[in-house]
């Protein structure tokens, strides 16, 4: 484990930088029955490469400044929408976590939170419209949730679905898995685990018992940024 202390937040940018709020507005619709987003171009197309090429001049969605996506769910892309002007996940609700007791003893035989659902469809969201930074806070977010709720399977199952080889989120989900799973975890794995997953924790396990080092444990990286691979919008496939 890592003792150098984190480092320090910089807040201070040049007066250059950031979004521009003075550029015009694009009308998202999303969802049946539609539900209307009013965005800022500027912002919508500096973080998404989707929106960027859907918004390229010539196209009928910039001519007509509105784009609809009527597979995304309203309130996933509410999410979304509140990350891109605040940068916070506003994903909790009231009643999220379920939890199943054995009767007879009391001991918790099953925790569920919906919340880890709308995490699922949020990073599905970001691959889709193809935004990095967005997948990047996602997988921000689950630390979060795995420290106060609990680690969910179809975390890593998703990452490797929507990632490619050696990334360093496939390494995230395998850390993890390496690190904090029990008996019950890899049993779950065996059976609902994407084989990529799979043959990725085993070799990790297998480095970590002939070297026996713990892996890097990943619930205690302070500087999440070294998770990721650092993407520009300019490095996407066109």
């Amino acid at each position: 484990m890592s003792t150098k202390p984190p480092p320090a937040k910089k807040l201070r940018r040049s007066a250059e930088d950031g979004p521009c709020f003075s550029t015009s507005v694009i009308t998202v619709r999303v969802g049946k029955p539609e539900q209307l987003f009013t965005i800022h171009e500027s912002l919508l197309r500096s973080s998404s490469f989707f929106f960027d090429s859907a918004l390229k001049d010539g196209w009928k969605e910039n001519e007509q400044k509105a784009i609809s996506l009527p597979s995304v769910i309203p309130e996933i892309f509410t999410v979304y929408v509140k990350w891109l002007y605040t940068g916070q996940f506003f994903l909790t609700r009231d009643g999220d976590d379920r939890v199943v007791k054995d009767d007879a003893t009391g001991k918790i035989l099953k925790r569920n939170s919906t919340e880890w659902w709308r995490w699922k469809a949020c990073y599905e969201l970001a691959d889709f419209i193809q935004d990095s930074d967005f997948k990047d806070a996602c997988v921000d977010v689950a630390l979060e949730l795995m420290k106060s709720i609990g680690y969910c399977m179809q975390m890593g199952n998703l990452i490797y679905h929507l990632s490619v080889e050696g990334s360093p989120a496939r390494k995230f989900a395998v850390d993890i898995a390496v690190c904090k799973f029990r008996v019950h975890g890899f049993e779950e794995l065996a059976k609902k685990g994407n084989s990529e997953y799979i043959g990725d924790v085993m070799v990790a396990l297998a480095k970590a018992k002939i070297s026996w080092e713990n892996p890097d444990n990943p619930m205690e990286v302070q500087d999440t940024c070294v998770l990721f691979a650092v993407q520009n919008i300019s490095e996407f496939p066109r």
